[in-house]
């Protein structure tokens, strides 16, 4: 079950996605509506807590052992940094073979980490922009995987990583956004167009030089032939 509340999270997602996008405001309102909508979201996952404490009271099912807090902190933190963040940076869906593939699964995370960090480099250098970009690189995370971080079960599927991996692909997007509206891509496409153009015109130019010096060729042997027949 834990799988599925986990799911819930992904409404995070959206928050993130309009949070980097929001037109120019002041942090303070920024603030406001993430605690706003972050706040509806605890608060729905509150409810829903509560009312799977009353179907375990009633009888009605029965709880599992694996439905407790997770007591060390710590341990936890190190577990998300070691397994969950990783698997999400490299987009895998399942990383249950730790010991094979290693080059290539580090190389997409960290791929993944310089594509993101494009929204910082890249992205507009206001204060408001880069608090925004902060707190959905640095602090959504726990929030997308917010439940299995609290639960006391350290799992590692795919069903747990829809939110966090789902945030990942929100902020490769903004990064590869950032760079394509920092006109930098632009500015070296129309470098290399201007480059392909004055290859054609090169060539044409060499091939014009080429004739003109062969048609001064043959007027001059024309001419030597000329003065032999005269002088004959």
């Amino acid at each position: 079950m834990k799988s599925f509340i986990t799911r819930t999270l992904s409404f995070g997602l959206g928050v993130a996605a309009v949070l980097l996008l929001r037109p120019g405001r002041s942090v303070a309102e920024h603030a406001r509506w993430t605690i706003v909508h972050l706040g509806i979201l605890c608060v729905a996952l509150l409810i829903g807590f509560m009312l799977v404490e009353l179907t375990f009271d009633a009888g009605v099912v029965q709880q599992s052992e694996r439905m407790h807090f997770e007591t060390n902190v710590l341990a936890k933190l190190a577990w998300f940094f070691k397994q969950p963040l990783p698997n999400a940076l490299a987009l895998f869906a399942l990383r249950d073979k730790f010991n094979t593939g290693a080059p290539f699964f580090w190389a997409a995370a960290a791929s993944s980490v310089a594509v993101i960090s494009f929204g910082w480099r890249f992205g507009p250098a206001a204060w408001s922009n880069r608090v925004r970009w902060l707190v959905c690189a640095v602090a959504f995370p726990f929030v997308a995987h917010g439940i299995s971080l609290a639960s006391s079960a350290w799992v590692n599927g795919y069903r747990t990583l829809f939110a966090l991996a789902g945030l990942v692909v929100v902020l490769l997007v903004f990064g590869l956004r950032s760079l394509r509206t920092s006109e930098r891509i632009t500015l070296r496409v129309q470098a290399c167009k201007n480059s392909a153009r004055a290859v054609p015109d090169e060539i044409e130019a060499r091939g014009r030089e080429t004739r003109l010096s062969l048609q001064s060729n043959r007027l001059v042997t024309f001419q030597e032939n000329l003065g032999f027949i005269r002088a004959y």
